[in-house]
């Protein structure tokens, strides 16, 4: 039963670590090409007096 819970965990563990590791990369590479337009749509319209 505790190897089973293990695996279930590692495997879960390996799924997130790939999750994180496209979402880097993806962002990177919007960064790369469009920096102006991924830092405007990930911080509010800058509105000053």
């Amino acid at each position: 039963m505790a190897s089973k819970k293990c695996l279930i965990a590692c495997v879960i563990l390996l799924l997130f670590v790939l999750l994180l590791i496209s979402q880097v990369s993806l962002t990177t590479r919007l960064i790369g090409k469009t920096p102006v337009a991924v830092v405007g749509s990930k911080a509010p319209p800058a509105k000053g007096p």
